[in-house]
């Protein structure tokens, strides 16, 4: 699931704010574009299948960042 890009466009109405106090390694997330529950859970499973194929354990909570110009 490693994706390799020399160049990323990120339109303006997909563009996501994060801001921390802390440092993120190893971060893993992914992307719904929808508002649909039933996606957000099959991106779940993704990222937690991703996790166990590669011997990973999950030390923190799931965060959902949703865009504040879509309801």
């Amino acid at each position: 699931m490693i994706i390799v890009e020399n160049h990323f466009f990120l339109p303006k109405e997909e563009e996501v704010n994060f801001q921390s106090y802390f440092a993120v390694d190893n971060l893993l997330m992914t992307r719904v574009n929808d508002n649909s529950n039933e996606q957000l859970q099959v991106k779940y499973w993704e990222l937690f299948d991703y996790m166990k194929q590669h011997s990973m354990i999950q030390k923190n909570a799931c965060f959902r960042a949703v865009s504040k110009d879509k309801p």
